[in-house]
Parts: C-alpha cells; sequence; structure tokens
C-alpha cells in the first residue's frame, strides 16, 4: 500500500513548468535563507512594504520556509526540491492517515483509509507541486493522531502531548487558517473524552502552541508585533481580484470541489458520517464525522479552492476506513469481493479524474472553474 503510493507519486513527479505566482516565491525565499538564515527579518520588512509581494504567502509561514531552505541547503535549489518535498510529504500522508485511522477505528479501518489515499486525486496532484499543502496534511495527520492518543490515553503522556504541541505549531507555521480547524479538534477531543475531565494535556495542546509559533516567529524576525501587520495584510487581500473571481462561491462550494475530484469517495464518505450520527455507531466515528463536519464548516470562511480542503479528503477516507472495516470483521467472501471491486472502480475513477485534470488539463490551481473546463463539464 505505501509501496504503491510511493510508485505513483513519485512517477507523476513530473511537472515541467512551475508557476511564476506562489511556486516561485516560495523558491526566492527559500534560496534566500538557504544562502543566509540571517535574511528573514528582511524578508518579513520587504513584505510589508512592498504592495506587489502582498498577493503571494506570507512570510510568517516560517515551518515551510525552514522546511524548504534545509532542502536548499542539501539538494540544488530549484523547483524540483521543492516539488519533491511535497511528493515525500505526500507519501508520508499515506502513512499518517493508516495511523490516524487505526488510533481511531482499529487496524483494519486504517488500512482502508491508507489504500483509499493511495488514489486520491488532489493528493496526487498536490504532491507533484512546489507549493506547501502535503507538508500541511501531514501537519493536520500529526496532529490528529496525537489529539487521540491524548483523549484515548489514561493518563497524560508527556512524549504524546509534546508531539501534539509540536505538530500544532507546525500547522500553524504552515498556514495560519489552522487557527479555524481549533473547533474541529476541540469537539473531537470533548466526544472522546464525554465521560473523564479535562487534563493538563488537553489545555497545553491548545494553548502552547500559538504561543510557541509566535515565539520563533520573534526569534527568526526579531519583532514580533509583524504578526499583526502581516494578519492586517492577509485580511485586506481578501477582496482581491483573483480570490473575488475565481476563489469565492457558496459555503457549501468546498464539499462540491471534494464531490467533483473523488465522487464515489465523498459520497460513500458522507454515508458512513450519517450512519455514525443516526445510529450513534461508536463514540470514535461520531466523533470522527464531527471533526470532518466543522472542517468543512471552515472551509466556508477561506478562499474557495480543492487544494485547501485536503483534510476533509483524508477525513472522508477514514470514515469509510470505519465503515468498510467493520464490514470486513463479519463479512462473507462475497462480500470481501464486493467491496474489493467497489475499491478497485474508485482507483480507477480517481486516477481517470487525475490524469484528466491534472495532467491532461495541466491544473495548477484547482479552483472549480479550472477543475471543471478540465473535465470539459463548462466551456473552455
Amino acid at each position: 500500500m505505501l509501496v504503491a503510493g510511493a510508485i505513483l507519486r513519485v512517477h507523476w513527479n513530473d511537472v515541467a513548468e512551475y508557476a511564476r505566482s506562489d511556486e516561485t516565491v516560495y523558491l526566492i525565499s527559500a534560496r534566500t535563507l538557504a544562502s543566509s538564515w540571517s535574511s528573514y527579518p528582511q524578508l518579513v520588512r520587504e513584505y510589508i512594504a512592498d504592495p506587489s509581494r502582498q498577493l503571494f504567502p506570507l512570510p510568517s509561514r516560517w515551518g515551510g520556509l525552514v522546511i524548504t531552505s534545509a532542502a536548499c541547503v542539501i539538494a540544488p535549489c530549484t523547483h524540483r526540491t521543492l516539488a519533491w518535498v511535497e511528493t515525500i510529504a505526500g507519501i508520508a500522508a499515506i502513512l499518517l492517515t493508516f495511523l490516524a485511522a487505526r488510533s481511531l477505528f482499529g487496524d483494519r479501518a486504517g488500512l482502508v483509509a491508507a489504500v483509499l489515499t493511495v488514489t486520491s486525486p488532489i493528493q496526487l496532484a498536490m504532491g507533484r507541486r512546489a507549493l506547501e499543502d502535503e507538508l500541511f496534511l501531514v501537519a493536520i495527520l500529526l496532529a490528529l493522531w496525537s489529539s487521540v492518543a491524548i483523549a484515548k490515553a489514561r493518563v497524560d503522556s508527556a512524549r504524546v502531548v509534546a508531539l501534539g504541541v509540536a505538530a500544532f505549531t507546525l500547522a500553524f507555521a504552515l498556514k495560519e487558517v489552522f487557527t479555524l480547524y481549533y473547533p474541529a479538534f476541540a469537539a473531537m477531543l470533548i466526544v472522546l473524552r464525554a465521560d473523564h475531565r479535562p487534563r493538563v494535556g488537553d489545555f497545553l495542546l491548545f494553548v502552547l502552541p500559538p504561543f510557541v509559533f509566535a515565539a520563533v516567529f520573534w526569534v527568526l524576525s526579531g519583532d514580533v508585533l509583524h504578526l499583526l501587520t502581516l494578519a492586517r495584510i492577509q485580511q485586506s487581500m481578501r477582496g482581491n481580484e483573483y480570490i473575488a473571481q475565481f476563489q469565492s462561491g457558496p459555503f457549501y462550494e468546498p464539499l462540491l470541489d471534494l464531490y467533483v475530484l473523488a465522487p464515489l469517495v465523498t459520497a460513500a464518505g458522507l454515508v458512513a458520517g450519517g450512519l455514525a450520527l443516526r445510529d450513534r455507531r461508536g463514540r470514535d466515528a461520531i466523533a470522527a464525522t464531527i471533526f470532518v463536519a466543522l472542517l468543512l464548516a471552515s472551509y466556508g470562511l477561506i478562499p474557495k479552492d480543492a487544494r485547501y480542503f485536503i483534510p476533509a479528503d483524508a477525513g472522508f477516507r477514514m470514515l469509510i476506513g470505519w465503515g468498510l472495516g467493520g464490514i470486513f470483521s463479519l463479512a462473507s467472501l462475497r462480500t470481501w469481493a464486493i467491496a474489493l471491486g467497489a475499491g478497485l472502480v474508485n482507483a480507477l475513477v480517481e486516477i481517470a479524474i487525475f490524469v484528466a485534470v491534472f495532467l491532461r488539463g495541466g491544473v495548477y490551481d484547482p479552483v472549480l472553474a479550472n477543475i471543471l473546463r478540465a473535465l470539459d463539464a463548462i466551456p473552455r
């Protein structure tokens, strides 16, 4: 399963031409820091002073900058190196999906979720770009895995709490939008811990990361107040022409994006979540369903772009793992065959969509209009 996912991701890490927008901005920043780690304050000041730079990713995302700059120290600093970082992160995401689903539902569910992840179109696509969406997914999955471990542990484990704080901090340092994911993580923890009182580890998990993120930024930039300036700049950019034209839409559009790219998984994930809530089939499944639902709710507050919705895609695959995991434990040979056949059909459908949208269609930014044009669903 992990080998198959790695083969596909390495095989399709073959982008010939990278974008002059975000991908090139990430590359220039990585080159700057790789040549002199003391240049970070200058990066921040130049971003704040130059309105033309403010259309691109914030320099406060020090997590991605540190990782890509480190990659540029040990490899040629090119778009390809940054794309390889994402490819490796995409492979790691398969393993982490297994671990997160297993921590919630058990081995069978973890295996099903990981197998389904192998052919996720949006994950295959972002794993070949010089962006940071797969790195962000890795941070989210680490945060999910550690949160479940903290919730299920009888006593706090310093090691697990430290892992959770580190994962939350990394998520903040990759994309500031992680702030909107807090309700999803908090609700999941509350449901899983319904019969027990909150512990110190719960408090540390949610309170420490923002301060650690800000402290590291302070050390790197020399002025923590720049965070406030960058936050104001980001809010002012929400009305720019590109967002207004291509990344705006109704609150339910994220679900539509996921459905267009992964129709069978999205539909089956919704069914699994509905069954969990209707029949109250286990606290773990209810917690996971609420987690995914609140992720989708948070997406209503951000620009509409399928690459921002990858965590929910992973969540649907975990919910299907829960549903099929229970079937496999009781199933006849015939049911097994049907389930495996359905899995094969889904893999073929998802690979076909990935090829049509991201290979033949050449989609770089997977906003809904670009996806539909690549699928010939609207005029080109």
